[in-house]
């Protein structure tokens, strides 16, 4: 009786039994892990999978991850013997090595010991927005030097950087004399001391 499908289940049914999304149902009948075929439910064609594949899916082990390696075994040093020469000996030690050098990876600089910082480092280093960091390198307010892969932000002058934006300049510095007369003038027009 395998040629009788009206029984098998359709797409939404199968992802539930197996407990997967449809697009990985989809896949695995493209990997032809689970057969399907086509059925007419009132005239529109409906994708049924076999219910004997499904059981066929379910027993068996689960494969890993497609992007995931799997990890060699440790390799385990030859019992060293007469028959083995200093040329296969040295041999080994140096896949020895190797293995070992590859189970550590290099730990990276952290951000506080680092000179040059890229943008985003900055912008997580000072906790400022990107965009105000690249507003005052366009100004000239921000010391970076422009590289191949962005901007390097020299770590010393965000640490300046705090204290140029946190002082505010005196009124001296920053108005003309002109200006100055102007605001005492309009200061003593609030008050009614002059026309």
């Amino acid at each position: 009786m395998r040629n009788d499908i009206t029984n098998w289940p359709d797409l939404p049914e199968t992802a539930a039994q197996l407990g997967l999304p449809e697009a990985e149902i989809t896949r695995l009948v493209r990997r032809k892990l689970l057969r399907r075929r086509t059925r007419r439910i009132h005239g529109v064609a409906v994708t049924v999978i076999d219910p004997i594949s499904i059981e066929e899916f379910r027993r068996r082990p689960p494969a890993p991850p497609e992007n995931e390696l799997i990890p060699a075994p440790p390799l385990s040093p030859a019992p060293l013997s007469f028959h083995v020469n200093g040329l296969e000996a040295a041999f080994l030690a140096l896949l020895q090595n190797l293995q070992a050098t590859r189970a550590t990876p290099p730990q990276a600089v952290p951000i506080e010991r680092r000179i040059f910082l890229s943008l985003s480092e900055a912008v997580e280093f000072s906790g400022l927005p990107a965009a105000f960091l690249r507003k005052l390198i366009a100004e000239g307010d921000l010391k970076s030097v422009r590289t191949g892969g962005g901007w390097r932000i020299p770590r010393a002058e965000l640490e300046a950087l705090a204290v140029k934006l946190t002082t505010t300049p005196t009124a001296k510095e920053e108005l003309s004399p002109g200006e100055i007369f102007d605001l005492e003038k309009n200061k003593l027009r609030r008050l009614g001391l002059i026309p």
